[in-house]
């Protein structure tokens, strides 16, 4: 694979499980935008069932705020702090400090979503993943 720059694959891979997009996601204050997304799952549309959709959780930083050493504002369980680095040579293609935010997970079609611009390797997907669930059932506790 080449890559160019800022980390991003010459011909970023097609949507998968780990990609980094944007979706319009619904916040819980302020204005539907798009904003940085990782898909969870692919539950693509096929020719018999074009109503399946995309799970993704969105990304936040908060507005430049995000930190992840203040636990008050920015509880773990619910911000999963994202990889990312400054120069853009992560290959999630994050530059500044984000966090998937567990209660952000929402589902699209595919035609709602912007390109693949990074991914989540499996191992911190899946930890992600892991994070999501054990919030949930906090949750339900």
């Amino acid at each position: 694979m080449i890559w160019r720059g800022r980390g991003i694959p010459s011909k970023p891979n097609a949507l998968k499980r780990g990609s980094v997009v944007s979706a319009p996601i619904v916040p819980d204050y302020g204005i539907v935008k798009m904003r940085r997304s990782i898909v969870l799952h692919t539950n693509t549309p096929t020719q018999d069932n074009p109503s399946r959709c995309i799970l993704v959780v969105g990304v936040t930083t908060d507005n430049d705020k995000y930190d992840p050493v203040d636990r008050t504002n920015y509880p773990p369980d619910l911000f999963i702090q994202m990889p990312h680095s400054e120069d853009g040579k992560c290959p999630s293609s994050f530059t500044s400090p984000c966090a998937a935010k567990a209660n952000w997970v929402q589902r699209f079609v595919v035609t709602q979503l912007g390109p693949v611009v990074g991914y989540l390797d499996d191992a911190l997907l899946d930890d992600l993943i892991l994070k999501r669930k054990a919030y949930n059932k906090k949750l339900r506790n």
